[in-house]
């Protein structure tokens, strides 16, 4: 279990995903791609507004307050998407369309590759 009940769920739906993805070595990861540790500006489609997001794992929830963990329903939704997706989220709120803007960090782009 990963410190929250809720996150069971995604961990079981991010290791479907893995267990789906194309494996690519990091040097090789296009730069327009969202990966762990990843600083990104997504928008909302519905006219929410926009927010600047850090890509992370649990451990590292908490360290700043743009950080959105792997394992909750908008950091699942946005692993793995490129600048210019609209990706849709569901959480206890209902379903929301977001869309990657713009991906101002990525440390396979920056050359750092130790997670």
């Amino acid at each position: 279990m990963f410190g929250r009940k809720e996150w069971q769920e995604s961990a079981d739906a991010l290791e479907q995903e893995l267990a789906e993805a194309r494996v690519t070595a990091p040097r090789e990861i296009p730069a327009d791609v969202v990966t762990m540790n990843s600083r990104v500006r997504i928008r909302s489609v519905d006219g929410g507004g926009e927010q600047v997001v850090n890509l992370v794992f649990p451990r590292e929830l908490h360290a700043h307050v743009s950080n959105v963990c792997i394992l909750d329903p908008m950091g699942l939704a946005l692993f793995g998407r490129r600048a210019g997706d609209v990706y849709l989220v569901q959480d206890k709120s209902g379903e929301s369309a977001w869309q990657v803007d713009q991906i101002l960090y990525q440390p396979e782009a920056a050359g750092e590759f130790q997670l």
